[in-house]
């Protein structure tokens, strides 16, 4: 169903791409953005410290990954800040963003029509706001800034020995 209470902002670079597959993942970004006028805003890339307004702001964050991430810092980002996602199951996202718990999975496969869905029904869980608590407690606890810079040290002096 269509509604007209919902304001997509598409943030993250969508025009560096020229050749590849991700020039055409781009290329069907920006199709998809200008079907969706006047309610998608396409932001482009923003510095580290701009992204946190942009969360702050977000009743929702979706990231439908196409790629096999080992690991997304939005993610954790955006459960640390207390929002809840709705991620990809391609890649280690699904390690910590468990369905219906920390935060919520995209439906196979992912077109338009599906995230849609998908993102209407998150946004009528009367669960969403416990879903973006647990997420956030489970950051907390599994990626203090402390434990992640200890294990990338880790990772780093392994590589140079």
């Amino acid at each position: 169903k269509e509604r007209s209470d919902i304001e997509l902002v598409v943030v993250g670079d969508y025009v560096s791409k020229s050749k590849g597959q991700k020039a055409t993942y781009q290329r069907e970004v920006r199709e998809l953005a200008e079907r969706l006028k006047p309610h998608c805003h396409m932001v482009g890339g923003v510095t580290p410290e701009e992204i946190y307004n942009y969360y702050s702001l977000a009743d929702l964050v979706v990231i439908p990954s196409q790629f096999q991430e080992p690991f997304c810092m939005v993610a954790i980002e955006t459960m640390g800040a207390g929002k809840p996602v709705l991620v990809s199951t391609r890649g280690g996202m699904i390690e910590f963003v468990k369905e219906g718990d920390t935060g919520y999975h995209l439906q196979e496969p992912m077109t338009p029509e599906t995230i849609a869905r998908d993102i209407n029904k998150v946004l009528e869980s009367p669960d969403l706001n416990d879903v973006a608590l647990r997420g956030q407690r489970c950051v907390e606890e599994k990626f203090p800034w402390e434990k992640v810079t200890q294990r990338f040290e880790e990772v780093v002096n392994n590589w140079f020995k």
